[in-house]
Formats: structure tokens, C-alpha cells, sequence
């Protein structure tokens, strides 16, 4: 994978906004159906979750973000990052005062409609139960319960850690 590039404020922004209305989700409770990110800016591909954390040279004061899907490395300078982050509070501000059924706001983007709406796989990517859009259940080819469940867990875990995806862990 090539060197990371830099983001542009305009470029930052979608992910931005997306955050900002996970972190509001969180505070009102809402932590299940969180909005969805958007595509990676290099390849367009929706990301399963993005990461991020400070890159080895810390000198710079530089964020990293990893799109989890793709593998696209991104890295954001302080004042993108501060610049994004003001302009994405003011723009869900808005979002949450319109109307319900108002057009949404100018950094929208419309994501695929995913197959699953929780999908949980086997190391090998092979379904083990998904969760349609519809409420429906999708059972893999190897569904067994007591994997699972144990699987299940192991999402919920991961989930947890992720729910903060601008602090870096400790």
C-alpha cells in the first residue's frame, strides 16, 4: 500500500459529519443503527468502520485514518482536523433542527443499501447469520448457535471499542 495522503477539509468533511452524528446517536442512547460512513475518498468503496490513531512519526502532530474495507491511509493535519470537526457540528445542528422529510444536508452522500444490515462472519468471511435491511435473518451454510452467539460477543466487543473512533486507545 502506498504512502498515506493528505486530506482537505472538503475531503474530510463527509466522515466528519458522519462522526459527529455517531457521537450525538451515542449520547441520546441510539448505539445500534448508527449512521453510515462514507465511501473512502481514493476508490469510493463504503468502509466497514474507519480507524484512527496518531502514525509512528509523532513529531508532526498528525491524525491517521485507516479505511477499514479498502485499506486507503489517509492522514489529517490539526488544522483540517479542528476545521472539519467545527464545520461538521454546525452542519448536524442543522440536520437535527429540519424538518423530518427536509432535504439533508449539502455533505449527504447516499450509501449503498447494504445487504446486511449486521452481518456476522466466520475468519474466513463465510456468513454465519446476517440481519436484512427487512428485519429477515440469513443463516450461513455452517450456522450454529453456540458459535454465534460466541460471535456475536465478539462484534458487540469490537463495536464498544469502536464507539469513540476519534480517541486513540490507551
Amino acid at each position: 500500500m502506498s504512502e498515506p495522503t493528505y486530506l482537505t477539509v472538503e475531503q474530510l468533511l463527509p466522515l466528519a459529519v458522519a462522526i459527529e452524528h455517531r457521537q450525538r446517536q451515542q449520547k441520546r442512547g441510539q448505539q445500534f443503527i448508527r449512521r453510515p460512513l462514507p465511501p473512502c475518498p481514493t476508490c469510493n468503496v463504503a468502509p466497514d468502520e474507519v480507524s484512527t490513531g496518531r502514525p509512528p512519526n509523532h513529531f508532526t502532530g498528525d491524525l491517521g485514518i485507516l479505511f477499514e474495507h479498502c485499506g486507503h491511509r489517509f492522514l489529517v493535519d490539526d488544522a483540517t482536523a479542528h476545521e472539519a470537526t467545527q464545520q461538521a457540528a454546525q452542519i448536524v445542528d442543522q440536520d437535527e433542527q429540519r424538518p423530518a422529510g427536509a432535504s439533508a444536508s449539502p455533505v449527504a452522500f447516499h450509501a449503498p443499501q447494504p445487504e446486511y444490515v449486521i452481518a456476522l462472519r466466520a475468519d474466513d468471511g463465510t456468513l454465519i447469520v446476517g440481519i436484512r435491511p427487512d428485519g429477515s435473518i440469513a443463516r450461513g451454510p455452517n450456522y450454529q448457535p453456540d458459535s454465534a452467539a460466541v460471535e456475536f460477543w465478539d462484534a458487540v466487543t469490537r463495536a464498544a471499542q469502536a464507539a469513540a473512533p476519534w480517541r486513540s486507545g490507551s
